[in-house]
């Protein structure tokens, strides 16, 4: 801090300890922890929004020349040291113990200090991290009640993600607030069975009532009732229809009292059928299979795909988060588990619609890929593939690293983004620009010689062994979005083969169009 500040800073706190000129009693706490402060309003109001808006309201009582209000729901020790902050700008966060910072970031969002809240949230995030995971669920209920700790619910989300099965293992589940309940049922990628799901929410419930007999069929109506009414909320979150007809007469059927009445009739139609098909609800997303990125990662790329990392017009699009990624990642290939060999690279890989290679480098943590808006091709027509929207990148594996540490290269030049070449050594490969990256079994080979169609460069020039390469799939989430790339793709994809190829293609199409219809129509039927 500048001299001069650290001055002005001390010489304000003097005028908060030696109580000079003050014309505000503030009483704060309830017995028998209770102080009254003696401070001055100009500076309160100058400072807090909360006293700002007090004082103007005359919410504040005002005898003898004094304002006087009381706090209880504050503790003086808390206060003091927000009072500290007020006076003089300063706060050492690392003398506070972290249940402290609990309190000091309740007392901040209670008294309108957002600046104050941000950076309490940012030191416990990043100082005791040990700490919250450790008291995650008693911290869960505090920090989900308040909407201004945004970055401590995002990191508890991200942790919830990280294994929401053993979450919802915990002995002390009946102690998890509702909100996170709700929250987590109600997401496509809270990926868990749904007959799991189903069976732990009733237990959540029954624990809710310890005086319940264990043994349902020993409940009266009273006690379906009560069930029923405390998980009002949580039913309609539950994809019945995504459970097995098995699952549902052995797990569901027995707690018919404690579901809605057209719920269950409409549940119990669907599961009676020999062919079940809904539009009611999806299936929850799986997580990511993957060796090289985790679910953050992927919203990053998912980011990148979709020019969130660049600037227009001096704005920045906002990046994707882990919960609002646009695609899903099928994973095709992996080279520690199918090979490193050309042929299955291109049995899993080639005409596969739009892909995102990863590849992490032997021995470091570093991972570099690339992004294929339209498909990889062995045919000579498609060897140079002309396409403005690839990207290579690399970057550092490891958390929070990945956009962090990033250098993405996007074209050069309108003209080849994608270059695949037929052969390489009589072997079919990947490669990216004019073999600016590209991926031969187990090496990542980059050249800048024969000039560079990305930019900036990722990596110096070389050859780089590899520990593991996989390849994704991207899949659209949004119906119109997949559809309309599949479009694409078939049409680029018939274009590229010969006629008798192309026949059997539109053969195939056809009697696949006819067994669909036959489908509705039995569904229609049937329904």
């Amino acid at each position: 801090m500048d001299t001069f500040l650290l001055t002005l800073s001390k010489d304000l706190n003097k005028i908060l300890q030696n109580e000079i000129f003050y014309d505000f009693l503030i009483t704060i706490g309830e017995e028998p922890d209770i102080k009254t402060f003696k401070v001055h309003s100009a500076i309160l109001c100058a400072r807090c929004p909360y006293f700002q808006v007090a004082l103007s309201n005359n919410w504040i009582k005002k005898e003898n020349d004094k304002f006087t209000f009381t706090k209880p729901n504050i503790f003086p020790k808390t206060f003091n040291v927000i009072l500290i902050h007020l006076y003089g700008g300063i706060i050492d966060l690392n003398e506070q113990e972290s249940s402290d910072l609990i309190l000091l970031l309740k007392a901040s969002d209670e008294l309108c200090l957002s600046e104050l809240c941000e950076h309490i949230q940012d030191f416990i995030i990043t100082k005791r991290l040990l700490w919250l995971r450790e008291n995650f669920l008693s911290l869960a209920k505090i920090v989900y009640q308040h909407l201004t700790f945004d970055r401590l619910q995002k990191l508890f989300t991200e942790m919830i993600y990280e294994s929401p099965k053993d979450l919802f293992k915990l002995e002390t589940l009946s102690e998890l607030p509702e909100d996170i309940i709700l929250f987590l049922i109600s997401r496509d990628d809270f990926f868990i069975e749904e007959i799991q799901i189903w069976e732990q929410i009733i237990k959540w419930g029954t624990l809710k009532d310890p005086h319940l007999d264990p043994d349902i069929k020993n409940w009266t109506i009273k006690d379906f009732e009560t069930l029923k009414n405390r998980l009002q909320k949580s039913i309609p979150l539950i994809r019945f229809y995504q459970m097995s007809s098995k699952e549902f007469k052995e797990k569901v059927v027995p707690y018919k009292p404690i579901l809605p009445e057209n719920l269950y009739k409409s549940v119990s139609k669907f599961h009676s059928r020999w062919f079940k098909f809904s539009f009611r609800d999806s299936a929850r997303v799986k997580p990511i299979d993957s060796l090289t990125i985790n679910y953050k990662d992927a919203a990053v790329l998912a980011s990148w795909i979709d020019g969130r990392n660049q600037v227009n017009d001096n704005t920045r699009s906002v990046m994707y988060e882990f919960y609002n990624n646009p695609y899903n990642f099928k994973l095709l290939y992996r080279g520690s588990r199918d090979g490193f060999s050309y042929r299955v690279l291109r049995k899993h890989c080639y005409y596969k619609g739009p892909t995102i290679i990863i590849a992490k480098l032997e021995g470091k943590q570093e991972l570099i890929g690339g992004y294929n808006p339209i498909y990889w091709s062995t045919s000579k027509l498609a060897c140079h593939s002309q396409t403005k929207n690839g990207f290579i990148f690399s970057t550092e594996a490891g958390q929070d690293n990945f956009q962090e540490k990033a250098t993405v290269a996007r074209m050069k030049f309108n003209y080849y983004s994608q270059y695949t070449p037929y052969t390489y050594r009589g072997y079919p490969y990947l490669s990216f620009g004019y073999n600016n990256l590209s991926f031969i079994e187990k090496e990542c080979q980059i050249r800048w010689s024969y000039g560079y169609y990305f930019t900036p460069k990722i990596k110096d020039q070389g050859n780089y062994s590899l520990d593991e390469l996989e390849v994704f799939a991207l899949i659209p989430k949004s119906r119109f979005k997949y559809w309309k790339i599949n479009f694409l793709f078939y049409s680029a994809y018939i274009f590229d083969m010969k006629f008798y190829e192309k026949c059997f293609i539109l053969l195939g199409k056809l009697i696949f169009l006819i067994f669909i219809f036959l489908i509705f129509l039995g569904f229609i039927i049937n329904f």
